[in-house]
């Protein structure tokens, strides 16, 4: 595709990559949300459409919906995408040709079946809108000298910092908690097992 392509068409692409690029959040957002991470996870690391709605509870009607955000984290690398064949043993025509989800690399740290190495709470923190909200002002920000907020945060948020916010509202100081813990547990355990026996 890239070869038939001019270099303006090929910085075009490259622009919509960058502005849809949110797309991508919001949708491993809406992934981890549903769990279907886990869902696959749970089927033995390979699912189908129909599975991950199945046991994420997203109505039948909107199976198109869910397939073009798992095409969405497939192409961004977060899930991988195999088209399983038509055999003779599908003789209810169910799972025949459909394509089968599995687990990469990114998506196991957003199992929330393990103990260890789950990173969801700290990717649904991240995209909150109290996190994303502030974003929005970083020019003005960045032009206005006499705002008094030491940070982005706090210019977004009236001069409330971060851990102020967790004072005030108690959903945000539960996000935040879960994950710090989340990230803690998931660095302590590469510590540990990396770190080894070294006396």
């Amino acid at each position: 595709m890239h070869a038939a392509c001019t270099t303006a068409q090929l910085r075009h692409i490259e622009l919509h990559h960058h502005l849809f690029g949110y797309l991508k959040s919001m949708a491993l957002r809406c992934a981890a949300d549903l769990g279907v991470p886990s869902a696959i996870h749970r089927r033995g690391g390979a699912a189908t459409i129909s599975d991950i709605a199945a046991d994420t509870g997203v109505h039948l009607a909107k199976l198109p919906h869910l397939r073009r955000i798992m095409r969405v984290l497939t192409g961004a690398g977060i899930f991988a995408a195999n088209d399983e064949p038509s055999s003779p043993a599908d003789q209810d025509g169910d799972a025949a040709g459909e394509t089968v989800y599995t687990l990469t690399p990114p998506s196991r740290l957003l199992v929330g079946d393990h103990a260890t190495c789950n990173m969801a709470p700290m990717m649904r923190f991240l995209v909150r809108p109290e996190v994303a909200a502030m974003f929005f002002g970083l020019d003005a920000w960045l032009r206005d000298g006499d705002t008094g907020a030491a940070t982005l945060y706090q210019a977004a948020h009236g001069g409330v910092s971060a851990w102020e916010m967790t004072k005030r509202d108690s959903s945000y100081s539960r996000a935040l908690n879960e994950a710090c813990a989340g990230d803690t547990s998931f660095v302590m355990d590469i510590a540990v097992r990396e770190g080894g026996d070294e006396t």
